[in-house]
């Protein structure tokens, strides 16, 4: 579309740390107003054109929060709320936009089994996300999702300060079917291994 126009943002934030004994917690407040924010419009046809919407408004919560639970097990979590509409001809923001969870969460369990043999179980989930399709004007709600990730670690020390880490990972777990775009579907079950030198 040649006669798009350049976008135009204005962000605030607002920050929170708490130290504790066993751990960290953060929170994040922000707001931002998008001008002239470039977006995906479906037309008959199968056809998809990049346009402006006068403006868009994105209301969001960020907390996220580190716990050592035992000496060797650490909690680590993050939750982000996203409330992110386009302002409608009636002036109202209430315009759905495409990608935008509005719920997006994350779990992670750390392990020191042993000092140079470590394990690492991720969760992570998506929720109320909606997207175009090819042939569809109108917007379509893309399955909600989460996913079981872990990895398997072990450390070498080969040589004074140098390191040899050895670790294995697998990613979707339980092989779930998820998208983060429509007709796109996301890999399925991976499995990873490899290894890195610190020195």
């Amino acid at each position: 579309n040649p006669e798009l126009k350049p976008e135009s943002a204005t962000t605030t934030e607002a920050s929170l740390s708490y130290i504790h004994s066993k751990g960290k917690v953060d929170v994040n407040l922000f707001f931002t107003k998008l001008e002239d924010g470039i977006v995906r419009k479906s037309f008959p046809g199968r056809q998809f054109k990049r346009v402006n919407k006068d403006a868009i408004r994105t209301v969001g919560l960020e907390f996220s929060s580190a716990i050592n639970v035992l000496k060797r097990i650490r909690l680590t979590g993050n939750f982000t709320y996203l409330n992110s509409f386009a302002k409608s001809m009636s002036g109202s923001y209430v315009d759905t936009l495409e990608y935008k969870p509005a719920f997006v969460a994350g779990l992670n369990l750390d392990y020191e089994i042993t000092n140079k043999l470590f394990a690492v179980v991720e969760f992570n989930f998506v929720g109320k996300e909606f997207g175009l399709q090819e042939g569809n004007e109108y917007f379509k709600k893309l399955p909600e999702y989460g996913l079981f990730n872990a990895r398997l670690s072990y450390t070498f020390n080969i040589y004074k300060d140098a390191e040899l880490e050895a670790y294995v990972r697998a990613n979707n777990i339980f092989d779930s079917l998820y998208y983060t775009q429509w007709s796109l579907p996301e890999a399925g079950r991976q499995f990873f291994t490899g290894i890195s030198l610190k020195f």
